[in-house]
């Protein structure tokens, strides 16, 4: 899960962000995605900051969701 937004931010960011880090920012989103829509208890979303966090990797991604949703149809 969160390949999608992975490969979205890889591309926007002219593939110089490690694919690692793109695919932990999109597990880190569908997380809080799930968290919002379908109620997954926040402790998981938790879960994800401290284990990716806690392997140096980032967990967000600065650009607007609206600039990623169409790299996310290609």
């Amino acid at each position: 899960y969160g390949h999608t937004l992975g490969h979205a931010i890889e591309r926007h960011a002219g593939y110089t962000w490690r694919h690692g880090q793109a695919i932990s920012v999109g597990m880190a989103w569908i997380a809080r995605v799930s968290r919002d829509l379908l109620g997954l208890d926040r402790s998981f979303v938790a879960l994800h900051d401290e284990l990716l966090g806690g392997l140096g990797l980032p967990l967000a991604y600065d650009a607007p969701f609206a600039d990623l949703r169409p790299i996310m149809s290609l």
